[in-house]
């Protein structure tokens, strides 16, 4: 039998989607913002939306690997993009801590602890945080490349 499967209650799911629904319409000045709404490329946006959905479903891991896959595409893809902000995010402490840490969850290396089941469910509340973070720095930092 599979274990560790998470249970995630419509109201928790719901309340997620709500958050990230605040963070969009903020970060766009905008009510009822949607992804596309952001003017990411075609791909970007896709892999926008199964973070959020990795995220309304308490899945912090995948929303971190998603998310920085989401600027990655992004700034390699779009050639519309001012080159001082494009540094600005790639270079960025926080944006470099994105990236790092995305790193450390993919990547296995003997100097470094590897994340293990265990540490998803012993560390729910910080990965959660972490996945929060990672969301917001994205959601911010590309919505500014509307303007």
């Amino acid at each position: 039998m599979i274990t560790g499967l998470k249970f995630i209650s419509s109201q928790t799911h719901s309340k997620r989607g709500q958050w990230i629904q605040r963070l969009l319409d903020d970060s766009l000045d905008k009510n009822s913002a949607n992804l596309h709404d952001m003017n990411l490329t075609p791909h970007a946006t896709a892999l926008l939306g199964e973070a959020v959905n990795s995220f309304c479903g308490g899945n912090w891991v995948a929303t971190i690997i998603l998310v920085q896959a989401v600027l990655d595409v992004e700034l390699a893809t779009n050639e519309f993009l001012d080159g001082a902000y494009v540094n600005e995010l790639r270079t960025g402490k926080n944006f470099v801590w994105l990236r790092n840490r995305r790193n450390r969850l993919l990547h296995a290396d003997i100097s470094i602890h590897s994340i293990t089941e265990a540490d998803i469910f012993d560390d729910d509340r910080n990965l959660e945080i972490e996945a929060r973070k990672s969301l917001k720095l994205v959601i911010t930092g590309l919505t500014r490349l509307t303007f």
